[in-house]
């Protein structure tokens, strides 16, 4: 089956394909929107237009000697002009079909390409030669030939100028539209280019991009003069030792991305879709759907991605490997790193703004804000006061891993997984007035006065917890099951009778329902001490156990060991977002989500999401 393939909000990609009889040839060689909006994709099979609903492919002429359609495009009169691999040139107008040939295009074991102008000119790259063809005459004017060097190849084209390499010579031919007149760069011999091999992308009408076919380097280049500079270099994407770069095109919004053998990339930030696909195209519709054509696999559309990664190559945040991350009042983030150290991040800005510095040398594995005191937790038990980067260690050598702010300014901290302190936030010497139940006993460590409860009362680590504040109470993840632990009492909490539970995370939403993700996969969901919802199905635990649950007033965020999933509060999954659309889940650490945005920490570098 030949299928075009959509991911949506309501058709999550991936999981739930949608798959579009009626494409010619899973091998897609080009692809146009034009000005009615159809879509035309030239393929291994025919011409095909895709309305949005239905395909027409166009193979049936007398005259035609080939069904690979190569590039499309339209002229100014709406027609629609490709070529084919048996060298032959084609209009399309209405439904009618026109064949041109011409002896000239036709020599034995040579490509033609083909490029429509701004101006409706018809430019072909034959062996050595680049012309300017007159269709209704069956004429052409050579615009350029160097029969010396060898033929050239891959023409290109962008903002009204023609360029080409001339791969033996290192030439650079550029046809400016505009004013007519044609220039050439012969570039500096150095020992690197003779052992290249070269290929230029014209992107804008100022710029072109030079990659080495051979892969003999994984810089890519831009001309400067008669030199190539270095504008991109591929290592910092982590590239399979195999891939190969065909396409390069940069779109409307400034974005450039690199197709290759091995899925697309984006410059800059390194976001990487449908890996492993053996992509050819790329090109965004009048709806901002993002089109990306295969050599076998068919075309994959992403509706209005908006997936942004945040680097030490695109921005200011220099530590590429963020830990942790928590909101201020004003959805700025504190970012936890390595080394002990904590950014501020502007999210409006999109820059670092302060940093503070922790005395110690490890990870920052937790960073925890009170917006009413205005008070920065984070490991090492250091608490600092926003805007002021020096700090206040509480109690020396221990962690923080999770923390919650309870009433009357005091705080819940878990340190590890062997037991809890129950602090007042702004006097340490002051004991909190009240404790949760007698299985805690007060104790002063240091200069702090606190409650703590052991993993003794349990005789299992505490895994994770949650501040219920809603009711008042702490819901704990045990080894072996969950316990919730009020101001009077700790018991077993139970889905079924006498059935324990082990749990991963929690989570409160705003309507203050509990969401617990079950270890074996799935989560439930508790309100008033009732079960609301129990969604374990295989649907859920085809995606491995949540790692971690994030909610907003209308959606939840749920890690899961293979993907991030958006769903509803009736648990139905909107939307997923995996390593094929950029998404590595078990390269993410942490978290935290705001209306319908997104932001993680990840082994690549701080990412924000669009929902």
């Amino acid at each position: 089956m030949c299928w075009l393939v959509v991911a949506s909000a309501q058709q999550p990609w991936y999981h739930h394909m949608t798959t579009y009889d009626g494409l010619s040839s899973n091998t897609v060689y080009w692809m146009m929107q034009d000005s009615r909006d159809y879509m035309w994709m030239g393929t291994e099979g025919g011409l095909t237009r895709y309305d949005g609903k239905n395909f027409v492919t166009f193979n049936d002429h007398t005259d035609l000697m080939s069904y690979d359609f190569n590039s499309v495009y339209e002229d100014s009169k709406g027609d629609i002009w490709s070529h084919n691999f048996a060298n032959q040139i084609i209009r399309f107008r209405g439904d009618s079909m026109t064949v041109f040939e011409n002896e000239l295009f036709t020599q034995e074991g040579e490509y033609i390409e083909m490029v429509l102008g701004e101006r409706d000119d018809i430019y072909v790259r034959i062996l050595d030669k680049i012309v300017r063809y007159f269709p209704k005459q069956n004429d052409y004017e050579i615009l350029y030939g160097d029969t010396l060097h060898g033929k050239m190849y891959y023409l290109t084209y962008a903002e009204g100028i023609l360029s080409i390499m001339v791969n033996n010579s290192q030439k650079f031919f550029r046809y400016d539209e505009t004013s007519d007149t044609s220039t050439i760069a012969h570039l500096i011999k150095t020992s690197t280019l003779k052992k290249m091999r070269l290929k230029s992308f014209q992107i804008t009408a100022e710029q072109a991009l030079v990659v080495d076919v051979l892969n003999q380097t994984k810089d890519i280049y831009t001309i400067r003069g008669d030199s190539l500079v270095v504008f991109d270099n591929l290592d910092k994407y982590d590239l399979p030792k195999s891939f190969k770069i065909n396409n390069i095109k940069r779109l409307p919004n400034g974005d450039i991305w690199y197709c290759t053998n091995k899925g697309i990339y984006r410059q800059g930030d390194g976001l990487r879709l449908l890996p492993g696909i053996n992509t050819s195209n790329i090109i965004v519709d009048k709806k901002d759907n993002l089109w990306v054509s295969s050599l076998g696999e068919g075309v994959f559309v992403f509706p209005d991605l908006d997936v942004h990664f945040y680097t030490p190559d695109n921005s200011n945040l220099y530590i590429s490997d963020p830990i942790s991350i928590s909101f201020d009042e004003r959805e700025h983030l504190f970012i936890g790193t390595v080394r002990g150290k904590i950014l501020q991040w502007d999210t409006r800005l999109k820059k670092v703004v302060m940093e503070y510095e922790a005395d110690i040398a490890s990870d920052i594995s937790e960073v925890y804000y009170d917006t009413l005191t205005q008070y920065l937790w984070t490991s090492g038990l250091f608490k600092f006061k926003k805007g002021k980067p020096q700090y206040e260690q509480i109690i020396i050598g221990n962690s923080v891993k999770q923390a919650f702010t309870l009433p009357d300014n005091e705080i819940i901290i878990r340190p590890g997984r062997d037991r809890l302190y129950q602090m007042y936030q702004h006097d340490i010497h002051q004991l909190p007035k009240s404790s949760f139940s007698e299985t805690w006993h007060s104790t002063s460590i240091q200069l702090a006065n606190l409650y703590i409860l052991n993993d003794d009362v349990f005789k299992s680590p505490i895994n994770t917890i949650q501040y219920d504040v809603k009711d008042d109470k702490i819901w704990l993840a045990l080894g072996n099951r969950t316990m919730i632990n009020t101001r009077d009492t700790i018991y077993e909490f139970f889905i079924k009778k006498n059935n324990s539970v082990v749990s991963n995370c929690f989570e409160q939403s705003p309507d203050g329902s509990i969401w617990i993700g079950i270890k074996g996969g799935g989560f439930v969901v508790v309100k008033d001490d009732k079960i609301r919802f129990d969604i374990r199905d295989e649907k859920y635990k085809n995606y491995g156990n949540i790692r971690l649950i994030k909610c907003t007033q209308k959606h939840a965020w749920l890690l899961t060991e293979r993907g991030l999933l958006v769903t509803d509060y009736q648990g139905k999954i909107l939307s997923q977002y995996n390593s094929e659309m950029g998404i590595e889940a078990n390269n993410i650490t942490d978290m935290i989500v705001s209306g319908k945005k997104a932001w993680l920490c990840s082994k690549n570098g701080l990412m924000s999401i669009d929902f």
